[in-house]
Order: C-alpha cells, then sequence, then structure tokens
C-alpha cells in the first residue's frame, strides 16, 4: 500500500480517538457537577425530595455507611424502629433524612430541618429512610414517617449514678 494513504488514514484515526477521548471527558466532568451539586445541596439543607431521590441513585448495591455519609452527610436523625404512614413499621439500624416541605424561592429562604428540629416534629413526615442491614449494607427509601421518633439506645445518654 501507499505509504501516503496509511499516512492519512493514520491521522486519521488519531482524530478518531481523540475526539473520543475528548467526549468521554467532557461527558465525565458534566456528570461529577451534577453530583457535586447535588451532594452540597443535601448536605446543606436545601434538597428537595428530587434531588434525594437522584443522588440516592449515585448510592452502589454495596453502599456502607462511610458512602451514605459521603453523598448525604451526618444523619438528622437516627431510629431503630419507625412506624410509616401506612402503620408497616421498619426495623434496624437507621438513618433519617429530612428533604425541604416546600421548594424555597427568593421570597421566602429555606428552612432546613436540623436535629433539634426533627426532634420536635410530629405528624407524619416524608423523610428519606437508609435501612442498614446486618452486614452493613445500605438500602434506601422515600417515606412517610410518623413522628416523633424514639432515639436509638446507643444515643441516650445514662445518667451518671450518685
Amino acid at each position: 500500500m501507499n505509504p501516503r494513504v496509511l499516512n492519512v488514514v493514520l491521522v486519521v484515526q488519531a482524530l478518531f480517538i481523540g475526539a473520543l477521548l475528548y467526549a468521554g471527558y467532557c461527558s465525565r466532568e458534566a456528570r461529577k457537577v451534577g453530583y457535586l451539586e447535588l451532594t452540597h445541596r443535601v448536605t446543606s439543607g436545601q434538597a428537595t425530595v428530587d434531588d434525594f431521590e437522584k443522588l440516592a441513585l449515585f448510592l452502589p448495591e454495596t453502599a456502607d455507611k462511610l458512602v451514605v455519609r459521603s453523598l448525604f452527610g451526618l444523619p438528622v436523625g437516627r431510629a431503630n424502629s419507625v412506624t410509616l404512614k401506612d402503620a408497616s413499621k421498619l426495623e434496624g439500624d437507621m438513618w433519617i433524612y429530612y428533604p425541604l416541605a416546600k421548594p424555597a424561592s427568593p421570597e421566602t429562604p429555606p428552612e432546613p430541618i436540623d436535629i433539634p428540629d426533627g426532634a420536635n416534629l410530629s405528624g407524619d413526615v416524608k423523610c428519606l429512610v437508609v435501612q442498614f442491614d446486618k452486614r452493613g449494607r445500605a438500602t434506601w427509601k422515600i417515606a412517610e414517617v410518623i413522628h416523633p421518633i424514639l432515639p436509638t439506645p446507643s444515643s441516650v445518654t445514662p445518667k451518671p449514678n450518685k
């Protein structure tokens, strides 16, 4: 074959490979920016239910407490048992996160729910419940949980004996 034709074919292949690498890099950066934005909104208490659902899709099947904490931040509440609005119960080690009740607007700034606010809630509240099995793997569910939630025994501090 003619050496000039081979050189042209090599240049075309090199350009094609470069274009594929650039497209992959741009796609990865765009995905990373979305992931980081969701994580920021959730950890700052400004996320809606949709944001929690989108971010929860990033949880791998083998997610443990460290992975959940890196995505969602510290939990607002912890429980061993919760009752859902449909009268079913969830048992086990659970972390609870609260999305914004209503979307933020310029007129009404977001009011995130923190630990003291979570302890004062009553009635059924929509929240993200991350449940850990005996092996420490996480599963998640958006559910309406009946409040107040009793604290886990490990979070209750015993009174000193006198």
